[in-house]
């Protein structure tokens, strides 16, 4: 049963006398902290015995509507009606109790209270009519995209409410705390229920409210309430897990990710090797097997292609959230798991690797939950390790990982792209660091660079990076590799012949060439030095009459110039 469909229900049989209050909270324990305020509400105004007429919803919603109407006392401030207007107009019969109710409020307190109500927080007086309003909004909106939006609303707003309590010195509310954790599960839940566009779209916007609450909330130094801080801070950054990974691979999120489990992060890997056999979904990278993928790739990479990909092991299936594929690579026959080290299996022989099994690893197995990169080739169905790292996963350090959209120099900072969002992060004070560990410019950085912004923090409203690192070589690199290939497809496509016209004008270059004298020392240029003696001799060569050609020409330009 939905949940708007409950609180009809509870409203009817509590103004019918069939339950108490007490006796629908304790029928529906997991919806109490949204039922309660709303089941008081009803509660508080049994005795009006509203029946919702088809002339008191009208005579209610006119009052309601003078009631939201902005006044010279509020200007500037937000009108109700901007949040509660849709749900009042499109609210079907079935709701009209719940509407009645609300609208009665309304009416009796001339809009005031539920007003001041927005900006109370845990504790206060008239929080709960504030978090009823919000449970009434909810029953009321129309689609799966509309709660999903609301539900991601909510979060921020308990987020902002828990930041203002930490301001004032105030104890952390663990309702408001654990209301951050279930509303964003209701987001994510909701998103899984529409299709295309619309999914896309709530994706980058659960990106976007997951990096924003993170930074928010890890910010926060308190004493009290550090479980649920943690457990909030947790699932914000699953929140971002699940957006990255279903942005890229929709079918994801029809296994039902939720971001209260553990398992997001701990089935989460990075893995790159040469992909040695491919049986459909079962595919086997550098001797490691992954059963089951599940890839929105239009064309299947093929046997010995150097493939770096990451994704998440979940409900047995394996989900690739990005896959770079690399045709006939140099590789070396070395494989590179990285993920949060999940432990061991019974018999101790398999380790799990953000989820990828490893077998037998010759070292020695880090505590569970560190973040393990492990380095090496298979020998004997055994991964013998060349390289291991191991470091705590660094949980309460804000890491965004995402892909350069692009790069402001003169404001020192960077637009990242994470699941669709365009994230805007200052990085003036940060350091920028590649591949290989060296520093950068922020200008060698460049559109589709792959980056981990870390330590991230909010000044003056605006995101601020600690450090940034690149997975790609700098542009500088990619240049200066670039020429490089391309003077290497020269050299390599170039040869003594393949100027015949110059020999033919060269009676001893061609003479030489019909002798069959193919032995002589090449000068830079693939000619042979004796033709290039001759050449300069004779001073009937193109390329030696195309370089007096240019002299006079220099020579003529130099004299307009002193002229």
């Amino acid at each position: 049963m939905k949940k708007q469909d409950i609180l009809a229900q509870c409203i009817d049989e509590i103004l019918s006398g069939r339950r108490t209050m007490r006796q629908c909270l304790l029928r529906y324990p997991w919806l109490g902290e949204e039922l309660q305020p709303l089941l008081k509400i009803a509660t508080s105004i049994r005795s009006e015995k509203a029946t919702a007429s088809q002339e008191f919803r009208e005579r209610a919603r006119r009052k309601l509507l003078e009631a939201m109407e902005p006044s010279p006392t509020r200007a500037g401030r937000p009108a109700i009606s901007d949040w509660l207007k849709p749900a009042f107009l499109l609210a079907k019969p079935r709701f009209s109790v719940a509407v009645a109710i609300f609208a009665s409020i309304v009416v009796i307190g001339g809009g005031g209270t539920v007003y001041a109500s927005q900006g109370s927080l845990p504790d206060d007086m008239l929080y709960p009519l504030k978090t009823g309003v919000e449970g009434l909004q909810l029953a009321l909106a129309q689609g799966h995209e509309a709660r999903a939006w609301l539900h991601l609303k909510l979060a921020e707003r308990r987020a902002d409410e828990v930041v203002t309590q930490s301001n004032l010195g105030r104890t952390l509310s663990t309702s408001a705390l654990g209301a951050i954790a279930s509303q964003i599960d209701s987001a994510v839940g909701q998103i899984g229920m529409t299709n295309g566009e619309d999914t896309r779209q709530l994706l980058s916007r659960l990106s976007a409210s997951a990096v924003s609450q993170e930074v928010k909330l890890s910010q926060i130094t308190s004493a009290n309430s550090d479980d649920g801080l943690k457990m909030a801070i947790d699932v914000t950054r699953r929140a971002g897990l699940v957006a990255r990974v279903a942005y890229s691979n929709p079918s994801f999120l029809k296994d039902s990710p939720s971001v209260l489990k553990d398992e997001l992060e701990t089935s989460y890997f990075k893995l790159e090797g040469v992909l040695m056999n491919a049986e459909g979904d079962n595919w086997n990278i550098g001797g490691l097997s992954l059963r089951n993928i599940n890839s929105s790739l239009q064309v299947a990479p093929r046997v010995g292609d150097n493939l770096m990909i990451e994704g998440i092991v979940w409900g047995n299936r394996v989900y690739l959230s990005k896959v770079r594929v690399e045709h006939d690579a140099d590789t070396t026959g070395q494989v590179k798991v990285n993920g949060i080290f999940g432990g061991t299996s019974s018999d101790g022989t398999t380790w799990y690797v953000g989820g990828v099994p490893v077998t037998s690893p010759d070292v020695t197995p880090p505590p569970r939950g560190r973040d393990l990169q492990l380095e090496g080739a298979i020998q004997n169905g055994s991964l013998v390790v060349s390289q291991s790292q191991s470091e705590d996963d660094g949980r309460r350090e804000v890491r965004i990982p995402g892909t350069v959209d692009r790069v402001n120099s003169d404001d020192k900072a960077i637009i990242v792209d994470i699941a669709g969002a365009k994230v805007k992060v200052n990085v003036g004070e940060a350091s920028v660091k590649g591949q290989d560990g060296k520093a950068l410019a922020l200008s060698e950085l460049s559109k589709g660079d792959d980056v981990s912004i870390r330590d991230v923090k909010i000044k003056d409203g605006k995101l601020h990076a600690g450090a940034v690192y690149t997975e790609n070589e700098p542009k500088q690199s990619k240049k200066d590799k670039s020429h490089q290939e391309e003077d290497g497809k020269g050299a390599a496509s170039q040869s003594p012949n393949d100027k015949p016209d110059e020999g033919k004008k060269t009676g001893s270059a061609e003479k030489k060439k019909d002798d069959g004298d193919d032995g002589n020392e090449k000068s830079p240029s693939g000619e042979s030095k004796n033709s290039s003696e001759s050449k300069k001799d004779s001073k009937s060569s193109s390329g030696e009459r195309d370089r007096d050609e240019d002299r006079d020409e220099h020579k003529r330009k130099s004299g307009d110039k002193d002229d």
